[in-house]
């Protein structure tokens, strides 16, 4: 019997749909552009948290400074993260895609939670 694999998460990506769209229409917002570059920006600062932490924590066995660069890696991504949430908030005609924030953020909070042995619980 074969077994059908579940569809992945379907995601649905309309930058391309809304760049067309203001190229069609002639209209182009320096305040979203502006908004995207610094998503952008936060993007690149989020995967640079998560690949210093894991460079700095490759080798390392002890238990207490594992916890201790995880945990501020943690920190640093919340902060990241609340910064895109706030943009999109603030600018929700922009079309901001958090995606890579949010993936990379829940990867660092799922390793800290495995360091502590506990889960930790996200204010929204």
């Amino acid at each position: 019997m074969n077994e059908l694999e579940e569809n992945p998460k379907a995601t649905l990506d309309v930058d391309q749909e809304y760049r067309d769209l203001l190229n069609e229409v002639e209209y182009h917002c320096s305040i979203c552009q502006a908004v995207l570059e610094d998503v952008q920006v936060l993007n690149s600062k989020i995967e640079s948290v998560y690949r210093s932490v894991t460079e700095k924590t490759r080798n390392n066995r002890n238990r207490v400074e594992l916890v201790k660069h995880w945990l501020a890696a943690f920190f640093v991504a919340s902060e990241i993260k609340q910064a895109i949430c706030m943009k999109k908030e603030l600018n929700q005609i922009c079309g901001i895609d958090s995606t890579t924030i949010d993936e990379v953020h829940e990867a660092i909070k799922e390793r800290l939670e495995f360091l502590l042995g506990f889960s930790l619980n996200s204010c929204n």
